[in-house]
């Protein structure tokens, strides 16, 4: 799940290889990666985005860039 910021950054990239999940599942921060087509630091980097956003705080710190 990524926020509604995170995803258009990501989706700014190239929305054929991140795109929202149909529907309001999608408006939440459903996202659908296309794995095939995906750089791993990309994939890297949205992932950790969006388990640091519901994640628990003593484990989101391990993770994020500051």
């Amino acid at each position: 799940m990524l926020s509604p910021v995170d995803q258009s950054v990501f989706f700014a990239y190239d929305k054929s290889v991140m795109y929202p999940v149909p529907n309001k599942w999608g408006k939440k921060g459903a996202t659908i990666v296309e794995l095939k087509k995906v750089r791993k630091a990309m994939f890297k980097d949205a992932l950790t985005t969006a388990y640091c956003r519901v994640a628990p705080k003593v484990l989101a710190d391990k993770y994020q860039v500051r």
